[in-house]
């Protein structure tokens, strides 16, 4: 599913290094730190497209906007925020043990050193599409933890 909603994205919005930046960062993150994960392939497909779409045209324009100060300053909150989330595993994918071990500390320090090596080679989009990344990530931790917490409404919801 994730290189097909990869290619879709890639191909519709014609960024495809801006695509590739933020599905990797959210991709490799969501793999070690788990969250909510759409009841069915379609709606991860659909849920999945859409959120990358409203990355693409909305959230990363507004960000470009903002000063590089400010955007280091909530990149480097943001990360913070990262290393403090307990990942959270949805029991009905059956996480292996080997990812659940997995270090997403690293993941994170990689994903920091990449922003700013790319920021001074002149890339600073890669901090703006990584920064969503790991915001989504988040997101979706946050999501799934509200889920177990109150017996599954948001499938319930979508069922």
């Amino acid at each position: 599913c994730f290189l097909l909603i990869l290619s879709i994205c890639c191909i519709i919005s014609n960024q495809y290094f801006n695509t590739l930046v933020f599905m990797a960062t959210m991709y490799f993150l969501r793999r070690r730190m788990g969250g909510w994960h759409a009841p069915y392939n379609w709606m991860c497909i659909l849920l999945t497209t859409v959120t990358t779409f409203i990355v693409l045209y909305i959230f990363a324009p507004v960000l470009m906007r903002i000063n590089s100060l400010t955007m280091w300053t909530l990149d480097i909150l943001l990360i913070l925020a990262a290393f403090r989330t307990n990942p959270i595993y949805p029991p009905q994918l059956h996480f292996e043990q080997e990812i659940i071990s997995s270090n997403r500390n690293f993941t994170l320090v990689c994903i920091t050193i990449i922003q700013v090596i790319s920021v001074q080679l002149g890339f600073p989009q890669v901090l703006i599409f990584s920064f969503n990344g790991i915001l989504v990530s988040i997101l979706l931790i946050v999501a799934e933890k509200i889920k177990q917490k109150h017996g599954g409404f948001l499938y319930e919801a979508v069922e």
